[in-house]
């Protein structure tokens, strides 16, 4: 029995090692880059998600399946800017949470700084973006105050 879990534990993990590398990239930018590259760096609360589909055209064009063709809006409020002049309220978009593909997962009531470009408001962990949590006290406004400053450092356990 040991070795049968063993072996379907052993399995398991190499079958997520591809999907945990899906959303790497070749070489990392630094934090310095990711805040240089965004048009606007911001503490923001997600106050409402919602699932929205890209439309069918571009899906079939694209040649992607239905279930790659979701994605989740998220309704914002400003907080607090560190960069830019993001709007006090408005959407931004993530992908489906899941495995490997680079999802910040948006939760309605939780605190995340965002890292927009100019050219559309999606906003993956990839390009710097990541949660704070629940709440916006004294340990996330330490870690919030760290961007701000050169040579932007995000938290370590956020990538």
């Amino acid at each position: 029995m040991r070795l049968a879990i063993a072996s379907l534990l052993s399995i398991c993990m190499a079958a997520a090692f591809p999907i945990a590398e899906a959303c790497s990239r070749r070489v990392q930018p630094t934090d310095a880059q990711l805040f240089s590259e965004a048009e606007h760096v911001f503490v923001a609360k997600v106050v409402a998600t919602t699932l929205r589909q890209v439309p069918r055209r571009q899906c079939e064009a694209e040649e992607l399946n239905e279930d790659e063709c979701a994605y989740v809006e998220g309704r914002y409020e400003l907080v607090q800017t560190l960069k830019g002049t993001p709007r006090r309220r408005g959407t931004v978009r993530d992908l489906v949470f899941g495995p490997g593909n680079c999802s910040l997962g948006l939760l309605a009531g939780f605190y995340y700084v965002f890292y927009m470009d100019r050219q559309h408001n999606w906003v993956p962990h990839i390009n710097g973006s990541f949660p704070l949590g629940p709440f916006f006290e004294a340990r996330e406004r330490q870690a919030v105050d760290r961007i701000r400053e050169p040579p932007h450092m995000r938290p370590q356990d956020q990538g």
